[in-house]
C-alpha cells in the first residue's frame, strides 16, 4: 500500500490567507506554490500587494520630503509655514510619517497652536497624538496643562465594552488557540491567535474583563468538507460565547443560514443587533474567507 503523501504546508489554503495579511513575502511565496488556487487569482492577489507595497512607498517618500521641508522651515524661522505643513501630512498621510518624527511634529504643532491662544485645534491635535499612541512632552507650560486636561476627560470617558470578559470569548478556545498579546489598538490591549491547523484567527480587543470587540476570521475550503464543518462549528462556538441573549437555540443553524444567505446574494455581509451588541457576518467570497465580529452598537 502506497503511504499517502503528506500534505505541505503551503497547500494549507486557510494558511496561506494568513500569512498574507500578516507576514507578506511569505504568503506570496506560499501563495504560487499552493495548487489550489488558479494562475490568474494569483495574478490578481500579487498585483493587489505590489500595488499596495508601491503606493505605501511613495507615500512614505512623499511625508518624509514634506516632514524634511517643514523642519527646514521651522528652523529658519518661519514657523507659521512649517506647523501648516506638519498639519497637512498629519491629516493626510498620518501612518507613512516616520514614527521617529511623530513626537516632535505633534509638539511643534500644539505648541505653536497654545502660544497662538487656539487651544482648541491645539487640543484637537494632542488628541490625535493620543490615538496613535504617541508620546508628548512639552517645554511649554500651558500646552502640559492642556495635555493633563486631555487626559482627564479621557479617563472620564465610560469604557464601552460588549460585557462578556476574554474568559467567556475563550469557553471551548483555549486549546484552539494560543493567545497573544499584540499591537494595542487606540490603547485598548489586543490578544490574537491562530488555530493550530492554520485555517482560523481569534482576535479579542480591550479589556480582559469587559472586552470591546471579538473577531473570528475563517476559512471554507471547498474541496475540504472536514474542515468547513469544523470551521462553522468554531464560528458557532464564537457567536455562543459571546451572545449570551442569541435567540436561536442552536447558533450553528444561524451561522450556516447566514453564509447561504450571504453567498446567494450580491451583499457581502449581514448584520443584527442582540442588546447592545452587533453581531456581523462578512464574506469575502474572492478568497473564501468569513469574519464574524461582535462590538457594541
Amino acid at each position: 500500500m502506497e503511504e499517502t503523501a503528506k500534505v505541505k504546508w503551503y497547500d494549507n489554503r486557510g494558511l496561506v490567507i494568513v500569512l498574507l495579511i500578516v507576514f507578506f513575502p511569505v504568503g506570496i511565496y506560499a501563495l504560487w506554490k499552493n495548487y489550489r488556487f488558479s494562475t490568474i487569482t494569483k495574478s490578481i492577489i500579487t498585483a493587489v500587494f505590489a500595488f499596495g507595497l508601491i503606493f505605501t512607498f511613495i507615500a512614505e517618500q512623499q511625508a518624509k520630503d514634506t516632514i524634511s521641508d517643514a523642519n527646514q522651515l521651522w528652523e529658519s524661522g518661519n514657523k507659521i509655514v512649517a506647523v501648516q505643513k506638519y498639519k497637512d501630512v498629519i491629516e493626510s498621510n498620518i501612518t507613512a510619517i516616520d514614527s521617529r518624527e511623530l513626537p516632535s511634529t505633534f509638539q511643534r504643532v500644539i505648541e505653536f497652536d497654545v502660544e497662538n491662544d487656539n487651544n482648541s485645534t491645539a487640543k484637537y491635535f494632542i488628541e490625535r497624538a493620543m490615538d496613535f499612541d504617541v508620546p508628548l512632552a512639552f517645554s511649554s507650560v500651558e500646552a502640559n496643562k492642556l495635555l493633563a486636561q486631555v487626559q482627564q476627560e479621557r479617563k472620564k470617558v465610560q469604557y464601552q465594552g460588549i460585557n462578556v470578559s476574554f474568559s467567556q470569548v475563550m469557553k471551548n478556545f483555549s486549546e484552539t488557540f494560543q493567545m497573544e498579546k499584540s499591537t494595542p489598538v487606540k490603547g485598548q490591549d489586543r490578544y490574537s491567535g491562530t488555530a493550530t491547523d492554520g485555517y482560523t484567527t481569534l482576535e479579542i480587543i480591550g479589556n480582559k474583563n469587559n472586552v470591546s470587540q471579538a473577531t473570528i476570521m475563517t476559512g471554507l475550503p471547498s474541496d475540504n468538507p472536514d474542515q468547513v464543518m469544523l470551521n462553522t462549528m468554531r464560528m458557532a462556538v464564537f457567536v455562543k460565547n459571546t451572545i449570551s441573549e442569541f435567540r436561536e437555540a442552536n447558533t450553528a443553524t444561524w451561522v450556516t443560514n447566514t453564509i447561504t444567505e450571504i453567498i446567494n446574494s450580491e451583499k457581502e455581509s449581514k448584520s443584527v443587533i442582540y442588546g447592545e451588541k452587533e453581531l456581523t457576518m462578512s464574506i469575502y467570497k474572492s478568497i473564501g474567507m468569513i469574519v464574524v465580529t461582535v462590538k457594541p452598537v
